[in-house]
């Protein structure tokens, strides 16, 4: 059987993280694997892969000549607007495959498509060398993330000090820096309130900090909780809806070194779990499956 020709659709650039994670890394992984990989244009493909992007000529020109396409769509778009549902709906009758972000949008997106994959983000530390060191407790907690996110950090009021790494933030947010300035810190802070955006997120943020083993609290989400059990995190890192953010900071500096030998001890397993080899196998097992059946039907 010939070796697939890739090409990727992307909705962003490397600095776009959910491009950055489901295009750009997973378009390298392919050409390392031996295939033949294209983003944001070539006219000779076998599968097309569309993300958060709507060619709907491009795609109907590849399904009439027998390609596979496949859809990614890691954010609750279809929440925007009816009309825009009704794009995405109209898209997808279009693919073979579609790949989401979470078991949330998986469910969603099944109600439109019988073929729905999550695909997990890959760890996204750009330097498997940059770790946390492990400082003594020195009360410093950050917060990273989209700025247009800040809003669940300042719902909390904390009484504690918490610096901001966003862009715009305290510290500004540069891709090639971000995972050495959080390891300039003891802990970070995962607030997340529950809506139907938040809902449909992965916990990205939450294995990178286990990938860098620097200790973390996060909310107490679906995602969350999917996220810790599989790396093997202790569920003390999450704060359920009951309990206070402040005295759960002060549980953490008192008792400090316990918290960074259990996020140490965790930093292999989110690699193992969540490193690019793995994600990205898993997703090409996938798109390899529905590519042979295509090809089947093509036949026919």
């Amino acid at each position: 059987m010939n070796t697939p020709v890739f090409r990727f659709n992307a909705v962003g650039g490397r600095e776009r993280a959910s491009s950055r994670l489901r295009v750009w890394m997973l378009a390298e992984f392919l050409a390392k694997q031996g295939f033949e990989t294209h983003v944001n244009g070539g006219s000779r493909f076998d599968i097309l892969v569309c993300q958060k992007t709507y060619p709907f000529l491009l795609a109907r020109n590849a399904r009439r000549a027998g390609k596979t396409v496949l859809f990614d769509l890691d954010d609750p778009d279809f929440d925007i607007s009816p009309r825009w549902m009704d794009k995405i709906r109209r898209f997808m009758q279009l693919a073979h495959g579609v790949t989401t972000g979470s078991g949330y949008l998986k469910e969603k997106l099944e109600q439109f498509h019988p073929t729905a994959h999550v695909l997990e983000n890959p760890v996204d530390v750009t330097d498997p060398l940059v770790f946390y060191k492990g400082t003594p407790w020195r009360g410093k907690s950050v917060w990273f993330g989209a700025p247009e996110n800040l809003w669940m950090l300042r719902r909390l009021k904390l009484r504690h000090p918490v610096q901001t790494l966003t862009k715009g933030g305290d510290i500004p947010y540069k891709l090639k820096t971000v995972d050495r300035e959080l390891c300039g810190f003891n802990l970070a802070l995962l607030p997340v309130f529950l809506n139907e955006e938040t809902l449909a997120k992965n916990a990205n943020r939450l294995v990178k900090c286990a990938a860098l083993g620097l200790p973390f609290l996060a909310s107490d989400t679906p995602e969350h909780r999917k996220a810790i059990h599989r790396i093997g995190v202790p569920e003390d890192f999450l704060v359920r809806e009951d309990q206070n953010w402040d005295e759960k900071i002060e549980s953490v500096a008192r008792d400090y070194e316990k918290w960074k030998c259990a996020a140490h001890a965790c930093r292999a397993s989110a690699w193992d779990c969540y490193g690019a080899e793995r994600v990205f196998s898993d997703w090409l097992t996938f798109c390899l499956e529905v590519w042979k059946q295509t090809r089947a039907e093509a036949k026919e």
